[in-house]
């Protein structure tokens, strides 16, 4: 026989020899949970009111309950007894947190929740609070059995959203368009948002090593997206709980909302490293690290391989600004984990948030641009409430849940407790969420109003009733729109964002490759010419992402102080130019020119599909043309400020395609694999029209260059020329001064006069 149940034999009228067996029972390797509670049970006959085996009650119904009713009756009871506990220790902290988390399930659900007019509604049952800035709930009317349970149940309907003339049952858009207004719950959320932070303060306060409570706020502070106040109760979680990487995670999510991302990278990667340090956070990091659902259909190999490689090669392919030394798609994908897992879990079925159906939406594609609770309860179900209630209850008495009835807790009466309990469960029956994307949406049902939310399908009653199941089964039409669309991420910078123009231009490189200019205009609004330098500082940088997701090439540069000469002016703004050079491989890559400002941040971003030229071959080829404001032989000595050097010349290339009248066009190209004559000259014709754009080209412009002409309005000059070798490089000056503004079209041809073979490029640009 154990000590206690000795002291209990010899003392049977002692509440701590009761209170130290529930403790055996509940804390040591001899735990058996129904002695346990029968133990707490009877220290409290003795002791009603001891605050110590109140907290330890209160505990104790912090189980999972088999239904939906049984949990409702639980929760009730720990409401009660947190109530009680509160008037007889105002700083109880578990208390305080059993409000707080009921608190934040009401807010959650009322938030963003809505019914519709003739669904009678009488507002549910607020929770008991207590202390500073919690506010008590308003005076209630008691509601008989009948209201409760039968034909007016707080939200029997007369009718459904269904009964709207509309095929998608769902689409609130369309329902309101009808003329059926909402009903919304914002003050009743905004009261639970204030009694949630008032409870779980009050409970930090109370004990700051309370490590769930933590969870909790961070609950909430996600719900709500207060990312200011979670990183400053972080702060306090951080100096109790530094090793425990949920304080990182947490930290990560919070620094990524504001913005901050080498905070949020360096907070994420110590995380994932105090997870790898032990067996059981290993399982999380693999969920972080793994990529399975943002891959498109066919890309499952890279699902299953565990290549390091591989797994960075994606990464590298996803970076939205490789500027950073950190990926800012990595970091929204731990970002949307970590959100996931806070408000999405399971933990009645053991699941993380990660695994469960709306965790992984989460996952996919961010929390969703709208999110509505639709509350709307069949007619048939209240039915049925009475009944399963009934049953619930009498397993709970007969000692199928935790074997104590509540009132022998002596926190309440029974039958006030019953009553509460109905109501509650009333309130959450049948509860959809419909989360919009815009362009798709994801309806989830509650089918055992156990917060397990699945993907709406509708029952064989529903469709039986008139429910579209093809529209309506949002099950299939979630794998549609996963297979379609598997992942969404739009790249927002943070600070300012403005336009940065660029021109890109290829020529043939070494080795078989490809020289890529890409020259680029910073806007400058106002500058001292006489300075020599502009005060920005910042950093430019170049990147090439292959077909195969490998960054195949880069170019970064710092900007420390803009030399005041590469300034050029035109009529609507200043730009300063610059031009960075990559080699690279031909073929279809990714480029992604960008831009970050120092003081103050300001971000610029510009990426696109270029399909670089292949000049490797032996065939005639005629390189892209490059626009310029300025091209002159090299005759030693360094390069003016933003301009390249290549084949003997010095080159000033335009950013953009607006040139001012007042000065020449200046045009730049090279051609490849010229056929030369016996005496080892090439020979080769060139054609240059610049025309109004509403005349450049089709059968008109064919005529005209056939008979000779010069376009109306535009440039036309044609000369031979001729070059020793197999390979030139030209460059033209078009005289525009006494042209009209407006829109050009540039067309360059290049004949091989021994082969006839002919080669074009176009351009189109604008003249101011």
């Amino acid at each position: 026989m154990l000590l206690a149940e000795q002291l209990i034999a010899a003392h049977p009228d002692s509440a701590a020899a009761h209170y130290l067996l529930a403790r055996i029972y509940t804390e040591t390797p001899l735990e058996n949970r129904g002695k346990a509670v029968d133990a707490l049970k009877e220290a409290l006959k003795l002791e009603p009111e001891n605050v110590e085996f109140l907290t330890a009650a209160l505990v104790q119904r912090r189980v999972d309950r088999a239904t939906y009713i049984q949990e409702i009756i639980a929760e009730t009871e720990r409401i009660e007894l947190a109530k009680k506990l509160l008037k007889l220790d105002p700083t109880n902290g578990v208390a305080h947190e059993e409000l707080g988390a009921v608190a934040i399930r009401d807010f959650w659900r009322y938030r963003n929740a809505l019914m519709f007019p003739k669904l009678t509604y009488q507002r549910g049952i607020d929770q008991p609070t207590v202390g500073t800035g919690i506010e008590e709930p308003e005076e209630e009317r008691e509601l008989s059995p009948t209201e409760q349970l039968g034909a007016q149940d707080p939200f029997s309907a007369s009718f459904g959203p269904s009964d709207v003339f509309i095929a998608d049952q769902f689409d609130l858009a369309s329902i309101e368009a009808q003329g059926v207004p909402a009903m919304r719950f914002t003050e009743r959320a905004a009261r639970a948002y204030r009694n949630a932070i008032g409870h779980l303060d009050a409970a930090i306060a109370a004990d700051p090593r309370r490590r769930s409570v933590y969870d909790q706020l961070m609950r909430v502070y996600t719900i709500q997206g207060d990312w200011n106040a979670a990183l400053e109760r972080l702060s306090t979680m951080y100096v109790h709980f530094p090793e425990d990487p949920q304080t990182w995670f947490y930290l990560g999510l919070a620094h990524h909302k504001l913005g901050n991302g080498a905070a949020a990278d360096q907070a994420f990667q110590r995380a994932l490293q105090l997870s790898d340090a032990d067996d059981a956070g290993a399982s999380v990091a693999d969920a972080y690290r793994s990529i399975s659902l943002l891959l498109k259909e066919g890309e499952e190999g890279l699902a299953r391989s565990r290549s390091e490689e591989r797994i960075q090669q994606f990464w590298s392919s996803e970076d939205p600004l490789f500027l950073t030394h950190y990926n800012e798609r990595k970091l929204e994908h731990y970002a949307r984990i970590t959100h996931a897992d806070l408000l999405y879990a399971a933990p009645q079925v053991d699941m993380r948030g990660w695994q469960t159906e709306r965790g992984q939406i989460i996952i996919r594609y961010g929390a969703p641009p709208s999110e509505v609770t639709m509350i709307s309860q069949p007619q048939q179900f209240a039915s049925h409430l009475q009944e399963l209630y009934d049953t619930a209850k009498g397993a709970q008495q007969d000692g199928d849940s935790d074997g104590a009835g509540f009132g022998t807790t002596g926190t309440g009466d029974t039958d006030e407790v019953d009553n509460t309990a109905r109501r509650r469960a009333g309130e959450l029956l049948n509860t959809f969420q419909i989360w919009d994307y815009g362009d798709f949406r994801f309806v989830f049902e509650d089918p055992f109003r156990n917060g397990a939310y699945r993907m709406y399908s509708p029952s064989a009653q529903e469709i039986e009733n008139g429910v579209d199941p093809w529209v309506n089964d949002y099950t299939i039409r979630a794998r549609e729109t996963i297979r379609e669309t598997p992942e969404r991420y739009a790249y927002t910078p943070p600070g300012p964002q403005f336009d940065l123009p660029y021109q890109t231009t290829t020529f043939r490189g070494g080795g078989g490759s490809t020289d890529l200019y890409v020259t680029y205009g910073l806007p400058i609004p106002t500058y001292n010419e006489s300075d020599p330098q502009i005060d920005v500082n910042g950093q430019v940088g170049l990147f090439l992402v292959s077909d195969a997701r490998d960054l195949i090439a880069e170019r970064r540069e710092t900007l420390t102080g803009l030399p005041t000469a590469q300034v050029t002016r035109f009529a609507e703004t200043n730009l300063w130019i610059g031009t960075q050079e990559l080699e690279a491989p031909s073929g279809p890559h990714e480029l992604s020119l960008e831009f970050e400002n120092e003081t103050p941040r300001a971000v610029a971003v510009r990426q696109e599909d270029l399909n670089l030229r292949n000049y490797a071959g032996d065939a005639f080829e005629l390189s892209d043309v490059m626009l310029a404001y300025n091209v002159e032989e090299a005759f030693g000595g360094s390069k003016a400020p933003g301009e390249i050097e290549r084949d003997g010349l010095r080159i000033r290339p335009a950013p953009w395609r607006i040139f001012k009248r007042s000065q020449p066009l200046y045009l730049y190209f090279e051609a490849y694999n010229l056929t030369p004559a016996a005496d080892g000259v090439a020979r080769y014709e060139v054609e240059i029209d610049l025309a109004p754009k509403r005349e450049g080209g089709g059968l008109i412009g064919a005529v005209r260059r056939r008979l000779g002409g010069t376009p109306a309005g535009g440039v036309s000059v044609e000369f031979p020329a001729e070059v020793e070798g197999t390979d030139a490089s030209t460059y033209q000056i078009l005289d525009i001064d006494d042209k009209e503004p407006g829109n050009y079209t540039l067309t360059i041809r290049v004949r091989d006069t021994l082969t006839g073979e002919r080669k074009t490029r176009t351009r189109e640009l604008v003249l101011e």
